[in-house]
């Protein structure tokens, strides 16, 4: 979950909302479809390396339902993550996961700055306003703005550029 955020942008809702079906993968390409998102608009979104390799491994561990009882059973069965009882996982079970992934590692951290981190590292990576406006699924590059703010070590770069 953590990586998939990390490396896609997608708000918590949309990650909860995704079924398996949403998720294509290859070894050398991957896409996930975000048929649900703000405002009911959908997007795809180009999967990294990183995020693939997550998304094969907790595929792997989840395994398939087998039989049409036992898709009936599960509730969360065509959901790509599910919680302990078998359900679809919900927006404030990510939360809490993912602030207790913070408390482990002693930061506080919540999931919407996941998609920050996402949005400003594609900045460092050189991409511009409006693929990251895309990729995040925002109708308006003002608002991408908002997520891709420059920190004080963006500030001394820029200005040490001015060293003579």
């Amino acid at each position: 979950i953590v990586k998939l955020l990390i490396n896609s942008g997608l708000r918590v809702g949309e990650l909860c909302a995704l079924d398996r079906t949403d998720v294509e993968i290859s070894e050398r390409a991957g896409v996930v479809e975000v048929r649900s998102g703000k405002g009911g608009k959908s997007r795809a979104v180009p999967l990294n390396v990183e995020a693939r390799r997550a998304l094969v491994t907790w595929l792997d561990w989840r395994g398939p339902y087998t039989t049409s009882s036992d898709r009936e059973f599960l509730l969360g069965a065509d959901a790509l993550f599910i919680g302990l009882d078998g359900c679809r996982l919900t927006a404030r079970g990510v939360q809490y996961l993912i602030k207790d992934y913070g408390r482990r590692a002693n930061v506080t951290i919540i999931p919407h700055q996941l998609r920050h981190y996402f949005a400003k590292s594609l900045i460092d990576a050189g991409a511009n306003l409006v693929e990251i406006s895309k990729l995040l699924g925002h109708t308006s590059i003002n608002t991408t703005s908002i997520y891709t703010q420059p920190g004080p070590a963006d500030l001394e770069r820029a200005v040490s550029r001015l060293d003579y």
